[in-house]
């Protein structure tokens, strides 16, 4: 037989099995091919009502079977000890080859003995030393052992990651332009670049939306931030007409996880809070109303009384002198926004979501507040909460201030101090840029240049598919999205293309619409070399023009670590050397650099192949609050934190169960603000020994 014995459980179930006279029946079943024993347990009820119960253990084997341990993660260049054990469980001694298949990603790192002999009711053990060339998401090991008589086979799926830094650079704009950038340090086989045409929005939701689901994703804003863009996609189909069954499928699929993954996060005294905690946040909280409220037009699992309690709960925070009383937890983004900030973002969620509540006070507060200021941010939000209020005068008042702000500083440099999420570097100026925008196409009389220009910008400030953090990558697809609405689909003719140059290697390809919203150039690779790169993207029609961008991506020798971010990361292990079923401890220390507090903090800790995390441990640094929140992604331990004070540092311990021996170096780890992820300090991934 062949099988996956990573996963072995079995669960039957049969219902309306019918007795003899004897009170006797039987059944088939299809049991797992797992080497264990398992449990079957028959319920009845008589003729006369008895009800009756067994249960039997019973056990599954082969005379002749094998089987092996494999880490589920692999590093390229680890050397895996994989221990095959072959077992004989017949009465006499069996003579087999043994088999080994590795996929194209793994090399053996010496030879070893095929032919075995095992004596009856024993078994024996080899190790074999394999060490992974090439990455893989996904890639399959294969054992067979085989003699006269018998044979067994059995596959393990593994994952095969770099130790690297993964480093990545991209271009984007939506006008004929030449660029030029650096590749540097490019570890060989790394190297991977795509270009994408986005010639529908939707095409340009969906890849921002795919790359934030690539990014750890463990708190309520990070999950709405890449919930929301799938509910203005459906939004945006069923407005324009469009039937596209492809995207509407997978765009509501995103939703359904989504909102099972939110609800999770609300409270016990009402509201929501980053990872479920008391007490609620109530600028957290207004972004889910108006999330909810949204998803409801478009997916009927919502439940309108969550909304409402949420609503009700909300308004309970109002303090009677036109705010709401706000968090003090922490310093972490939404709570440690200004209490200014705060006020206006709740007034705008409400409007926006349409929620029907008396919040006259706090909106004239607000827009007190907003209209003696230059700080571009309030006066959007503001600008916006004024439209959806059909207060016509105060919105006019604030788009003039608007349209001061662009003249004098331009879309690059849009004054602004704090966002609601405290968003850092291009991630600030994005979010405040996304906004200004949408409350500037809701003008009687629009400026179509000057929108087109912002959008233009916008565009440019694409990298690797995102827009900066979730809560910036989200508003821009959402001022992408209204843009798009107010404008007629572009009409292609036949002869009209778009030509990639790549450091003289021209590529043509002819523009088209297609159901995915955008044209996708993949291995674009080869035509790339270290050192400088010259770029040329060419309309052949500068009235048909769509935004386009190159990613470029490789694992580096070098860490990209960024001088502008405030969190420095230091990782060690206390011994290099290790036994099979040792504990080998792991240390953790990330402190603020900066002399004043920040909020939402995340470490990515690259874990060494061969060894895992101890869940009960894990759990005990969430009840110690020594973490905010955790979680597994790939081959990494990621932890959050709400805050750290002025040149706060903070220390984790970790017993790392050694499973598996071999020679093991981790993936690289790395610090950053949540709202500032352009900016990472990066270290070196730790290493392992087996004595």
């Amino acid at each position: 037989s062949t099988l996956d014995r990573s996963s072995a459980a079995s669960d039957v179930y049969k219902r309306q099995v019918q007795t003899d006279e004897n009170g006797k029946a039987e059944l088939e079943f299809f049991n797992s091919d797992a080497i264990t024993s398992f449990k079957i347990i028959a319920e009845g009820i008589s003729y006369n009502g008895i009800v009756g119960r067994q249960e039997k253990v019973y056990a599954t084997k082969k005379l002749l079977n094998v089987d092996f341990k494999s880490p589920n993660y692999m590093a390229l260049e680890d050397i895996v000890i994989l221990p095959v054990s072959i077992n004989n469980e017949s009465n006499s001694p069996i003579e087999a080859v043994i088999e080994i298949i590795l996929p194209e990603h793994l090399k053996f790192a010496d030879t070893f003995e095929k032919a075995i002999t095992v004596d009856a009711h024993s078994s024996v053990l080899k190790n074999v030393n394999v060490i992974p060339v090439k990455k893989a998401d996904r890639t399959t090991i294969t054992i067979n052992v085989n003699s006269e008589e018998f044979e067994d086979t059995v596959k393990k799926d593994i994952t095969i990651l770099s130790p690297y830094y993964p480093t990545e650079t991209s271009i984007s704009g939506s006008n004929s332009q030449i660029f030029e950038f650096d590749i540097n340090s490019i570890v060989d086989g790394s190297l991977d670049a795509e270009f994408n045409i986005y010639t529908d929005v939707v095409g340009d939701v969906m890849n921002g939306i795919e790359a934030l689901i690539r990014e750890p994703h463990g708190c309520f804003e990070q999950t709405s931030s890449s919930t929301y863009p799938n509910i203005m996609v459906l939004q945006y189909l069923k407005e324009a007409g469009k039937n596209n069954k492809d995207i509407e499928a997978k765009a509501l699929n995103y939703i359904k996880k989504g909102y099972d993954r939110l609800i999770s996060f609300e409270t016990k005294e009402g509201g929501f809070e980053w990872f479920g905690n008391t007490p609620p946040h109530e600028t957290l909280t207004a972004y889910g109303i108006l999330e909810f409220t949204e998803m409801k037009s478009v997916y009927d699992g919502v439940d309108q009384k969550m909304i409402d309690r949420t609503v009700d709960w909300l308004m309970k925070q109002r303090d009677g002198k036109g705010g709401f009383n706000k968090s003090k937890k922490g310093y972490d983004s939404f709570a440690s926004s200004p209490v200014d900030i705060a006020n206006i973002y709740i007034i705008y969620a409400l409007s926006e979501a349409g929620i029907d509540v008396d919040i006259n006070l706090e909106y004239e507060t607000a827009f007190n507040n907003a209209v003696k200021t230059n700080d571009a941010y309030k006066i959007a939000l503001m600008a916006l909460a004024s439209k959806n209020l059909k207060r016509t005068d105060n919105y006019n008042v604030l788009t003039s201030k608007l349209h001061a702000l662009i003249s004098e500083y331009g879309f690059d440099a849009l004054p602004v101090k704090h966002t609601i999420t405290r968003s850092y570097g291009d991630a600030k100026n994005i979010e405040t840029l996304a906004f200004t925008l949408l409350a500037l196409m809701e003008e009687k009389n629009v400026n179509q240049v000057l929108i087109a220009e912002g959008i233009e910008h916008l565009v440019s400030k694409r990298k690797n598919n995102r827009f900066g953090s979730t809560q910036s990558t989200a508003m821009a697809l959402k001022a992408l999205i209204e843009y798009t609405k107010a404008h007629k689909q572009k009409i292609i003719t036949a002869n009209e293309s778009i030509e990639l140059v790549l450091n003289g290697f021209s590529i043509t390809q002819q523009l088209n619409i297609t159901s995915e919203g955008k044209i996708t150039l993949k291995n674009l690779e080869s035509y790339l070399k270290k050192g400088q790169q010259h770029i040329k993207v060419k309309f052949s029609n500068q009235e048909i023009k769509f935004p386009y961008s190159l990613t470029v991506q490789w694992d580096s020798y070098v860490p990209d670590t960024s001088p502008d971010n405030p969190i420095s990361l230091d990782t060690q292990i206390q011994s290099q050397t290790f036994n099979v079923g040792d504990n080998v401890s792991m240390t953790i220390d990330t402190k603020n650099t900066k002399s004043e507090g920040v909020g939402m903090v995340t470490t990515v800790i690259g874990i060494p192949s061969g060894t895992t995390a101890q869940p009960w441990q894990l759990k005990k640094l969430l009840e110690e609050e020594k973490v905010a929140y955790y979680e597994v992604f790939d081959n990494y331990l990621v932890f959050y934190w709400r805050s750290f004070k002025p040149l706060e540092t903070k220390s984790l311990r970790l017993d790392l169960k050694a499973d598996i021996a071999g020679e093991y170096q981790a993936p690289a780890s790395a610090a950053y603000l949540y709202y500032g992820d352009d900016y990472k300090t990066w270290v070196k991934g730790l290493s392992l020994i087996h004595i």
